[in-house]
């Protein structure tokens, strides 16, 4: 029975160890409208965003660390809660939101390409400076340009997602969010550090941009994107197991020690591969879904995880910068 109770205090103190974004965090489920091959519900539930956010939309727009993801992500929930509720606030909230996007999207020469950003005027982890972009910023104002030209047939939302797009073309270095690993796969980057993160979850938010990209406008260029991403995740997904959790990244830490996840990202990660399996019928994600899902139904498993993950914050909090006034 001490033991027992020893796995429960230590777990509810697992859940609120300080996470790599520690704010805005809430459950993300499958969506409930979901439908692979069909733009309509968004591939994870973000309604509680909605619920939570909305009200301070005006002060996350004007704060400094105005963030694209925290304002895509607020947008997908509106348009979670209008499929669901009919509501025109939500409809109307998701439709503005999107028109934010567009006004504040900024546009990079790489080349003779002009490509479109969402900018992050902040550091944050990974040592990155501003301005920085992020592919899952990229991609999930993607996935907001979507829905919102497929509601309104307003033909900015098409332009600025074309512009978006290219960004997943160029590598970090040339200023978009891709990378190259020596063996040829494909990476789009959450964050643009060097060494590179390939940080999971922002991974599959990118590639879920694309998805929609691809699946509304029948666009070949962004097929192809989609399935180099996917081809990577299958052939990388195994690097994310320590063999009781999920790793958040694969950024090379001191000690060489892996990053295991929060147990909010590890639940994430488990939601986003069921979502991918249904959309490519890859065995792979279903596996390891259920591979981490049975992690969690393990008190050892979820003992070491603790033990692992205290340690790697003790040693590694250097690599993640805290916002300062």
């Amino acid at each position: 029975m001490k033991l027992k109770e020893t796995i429960k205090t230590q777990f509810r103190k697992f859940k609120n160890i300080v996470s790599v974004i520690p704010e805005g965090n809430v459950d993300q489920p499958i969506g409930k409208y979901f439908a692979p091959g069909v733009l309509g519900g968004y591939y994870n539930d973000l309604s509680a965003k909605c619920e939570q956010q909305f009200d301070k939309l005006q002060n996350m727009i004007s704060s400094k660390w105005y963030s694209p993801v925290i304002l895509s992500q607020l947008a997908l929930g509106c348009y979670e809660k209008w499929l669901s509720d009919k509501s025109l606030k939500h409809k109307d909230g998701f439709i503005y939101i999107a028109g934010l996007l567009v006004e504040d999207q900024k546009f990079r020469r790489v080349g003779n390409t002009e490509i479109g950003v969402w900018e992050y005027n902040f550091p944050f982890s990974y040592n990155v400076k501003p301005p920085w972009i992020s592919g899952m910023a990229q991609g999930q104002a993607i996935s907001v340009l979507m829905r919102a030209h497929q509601i309104t047939k307003d033909k900015r939302y098409l332009i600025s997602s074309q512009y978006a797009l290219r960004s997943f073309e160029h590598t970090i270095e040339e200023g978009g969010v891709k990378t190259v690993e020596k063996d040829g796969c494909v990476f789009y980057e959450e964050f643009p550090s060097v060494p590179y993160s390939h940080v999971l979850n922002g991974f599959i938010f990118a590639l879920w941009g694309l998805y929609d990209y691809y699946i509304y406008l029948n666009d070949p260029r962004a097929k192809r994107l989609f399935e180099a991403g996917i081809f990577t995740l299958k052939r990388y997904l195994s690097k994310y197991d320590v063999g009781y959790w999920s790793k958040y990244d694969l950024y090379p830490y001191p000690y060489n020690m892996a990053h295991p996840a929060s147990l909010f990202y590890h639940n994430l990660h488990i939601n986003q591969l069921k979502a991918l399996y249904l959309i490519t019928e890859e065995p792979v994600f279903l596996a390891m879904a259920s591979r981490w899902d049975n992690y969690i139904k393990s008190n050892i498993c979820k003992l070491m995880a603790i033990s692992h993950r205290i340690s790697f914050l003790l040693l590694n909090r250097k690599c993640f910068v805290t916002r300062s006034a």
